[in-house]
């Protein structure tokens, strides 16, 4: 294990292997109405940049469509007509991820289509919402949030502080059960141990180009499968057929990403500061913490993994994997506490946020009917290749965390189930290649037969790029003269009256105000300053000419 030590802080780098597909929201969506999917594959897409591929007559069919009626049918035709050009979004897709089987056939039978029906005839339009995982917005890479890592530790050392102990009342809190197992109160947040520990985002490292994230199902089955007259009695959610789909991180990529944990040492700062640090029972070394997360996460990955094999929901290739990897590596360093285990996103499992002895896990029971309260989940959720799949599933969340410099990291995987992913990934990414050099070369053809088309239309956008050069340029109260010229019937009378008024304070804007007054009235030829009739209408302008005079300094 190597750190960068100096008197306050340590300094440790962490390398990360899912070893389960991992979801980690960032309350985005693949909209259907931004992808599509061919094949095996989805494709990502900006409207605006596609548009500009479109010939003008499928603009024109497209700006005639999305004109309509804003419902669930137009959404419809939306998707349906990105579907038919997708040959073209294929090769202008600004990001392309892997799709499980299950996936594809449902984007197929519903792209375009009427999911169902409310008890009043009305359509129900299924959006086929994909959820995001965590990303890097600068490569469109998987990543963990830091704070996503740091939730997962605090659980851990909170239910190492509290050793299987119950809460010391029923109407306990969870913000008030933490405050008091790490020796805090509101007023001294100061003084919660995890302010100790900063951990950055875990960012994508490998540079392969090989996808890493897919898109799968997650489906609810139940813990304990029981059967009723011969039938196996379902989850609520699988009665109702409820699943969702979402990307997640693919496993057995070694090690995915990379981050850093800083923790601060305390201890030369001497008692003095004590009033303001943790406790000393709280103040953790990197070995500590490693410890606190394998004792809390592994026997709940021991217990669920048997429980899920037992029952015939595992993935017979991915438990042999993990079968592997715990009996030949990661026993041992586990044991050492060089590897920390941890959960961390969506469907981590009841178990694996709350601490033993005071799990109090909520039960649904029915529509109408109270929830009960137990221990012990019921349900689990699972990632699976198809909605209605009894096997072949994984659990979803687990990484294996690793200490040290990443030339000391060792493979942690089994060798052939990596050569098999690494080909699967390899035949898709060189698939996904073919998809996009045929796409270009049916852009080109497109491009060719509209150049005169898009050399004005390039023109247009030059000619309106310089106009918000010009208009970037401006200072604030330029834009807003621009802006009272452009969109008033009579703008000098405008100006005038917000200058008469008080509007402008600055001395230096009402004198360019009243400049451009003048030159407004002087071309509407009612400029009269020296006037010395005895019209009342020419005098009324005369006196306003010469209030504008004086802010001329006239």
């Amino acid at each position: 294990m190597r750190n960068i030590n100096s008197n306050f802080i340590k300094h440790y780098h962490l390398y990360y292997t899912p070893l389960s597909p991992m979801h980690i929201g960032c309350n985005e969506t693949y909209e259907p109405t931004n992808y599509v999917m061919d094949d095996n594959a989805l494709y990502a897409f900006d409207t605006q940049n596609i548009y500009s591929s479109f010939s003008e007559s499928e603009k024109d069919e497209f700006s005639t469509m999305v004109s309509g009626k804003v419902d669930a049918n137009l959404l419809k035709r939306v998707q349906m007509f990105f579907y038919k050009k997708r040959k073209i979004i294929r090769a202008k897709s600004k990001h392309t991820i892997p799709i499980c089987d299950g996936v594809a056939n449902l984007y197929r039978s519903r792209i375009g289509q009427t999911a169902q029906r409310e008890a009043d005839g009305k359509s129900v339009f299924n959006k086929l919402e994909i959820e995001r995982t965590s990303y890097n917005r600068a490569d469109n890479r998987p990543m963990f949030p830091g704070s996503s890592i740091k939730g997962a530790i605090r659980t851990a050392l909170l239910d190492k502080v509290n050793n299987g102990k119950p809460r010391q009342h029923f109407k306990e809190k969870n913000y008030q059960l933490q405050q008091r197992l790490f020796k805090y109160s509101g007023q001294e947040i100061h003084k919660d141990p995890m302010r100790l520990l900063s951990i950055s985002d875990a960012i994508w490292q490998n540079n392969d180009d090989l996808p890493g994230s897919e898109v799968i199902f997650a489906v609810n089955r139940k813990q304990n499968p029981v059967s009723k007259d011969g039938r196996s009695i379902q989850s609520m959610a699988e009665e109702k057929g409820l699943h969702q789909s979402l990307e997640c991180i693919s496993p057995f990529r070694c090690p995915a990403l990379t981050g850093t944990i800083t923790l601060q040492n305390t201890d030369s700062l001497g008692n003095n500061y004590n009033s303001l640090l943790p406790a000393n029972s709280l103040r953790w070394s990197i070995e500590e913490i490693s410890q606190a997360c394998n004792d809390f996460y592994l026997p709940i990955f021991i217990k669920e993994i048997g429980l899920l094999h037992h029952h015939q929901y595992l993935d017979s290739k991915w438990y042999r994997v993990i079968s592997d990897l715990m009996e030949k590596r990661l026993t041992k360093e586990i044991e050492e506490n060089r590897v920390a285990l941890l959960r961390i996103g969506r469907h981590s499992g009841a178990e694996s946020v709350t601490l033993n002895g005071v799990r109090q896990i909520k039960i649904m029971q029915g529509f109408k009917k109270q929830p009960k309260y137990k221990d012990k989940p019921q349900t689990i959720w699972l990632a699976s290749p198809s909605r209605d799949e009894q096997a072949k599933m994984v659990p979803f969340g687990w990484v294996l965390v690793e200490f040290g410099d990443s030339n000391q990291c060792e493979p942690i995987f089994d060798p052939q189930y990596f050569k098999d992913y690494i080909d699967k990934s390899i035949k898709w990414q060189k698939i996904q290649e073919q998809k996009k050099v045929a796409g270009l070369e049916e852009e080109k053809k497109r491009e060719q037969a509209q150049k005169e088309i898009l050399e004005q239309k390039e023109r247009e956008q030059q000619k309106k790029a310089e106009q918000k050069r010009q208009l970037a340029q401006m200072t604030p109260l330029q834009r807003e003269i621009l802006e009272i010229c452009e969109k008033e019937q009579n703008p000098p009378s405008i100006l005038f009256n917000k200058l008469d008024a008080g509007h402008w304070t600055s001395s230096d804007d009402q004198q360019i105000v009243a400049k451009k007054i003048k030159e407004l009235w002087q071309i509407q030829g009612i400029w009269n300053p020296d006037f010395s009739g005895k019209n009342k209408n020419k005098l009324k302008k005369k006196k306003r000419c010469l209030k504008v005079l004086k802010y001329l300094g006239g």
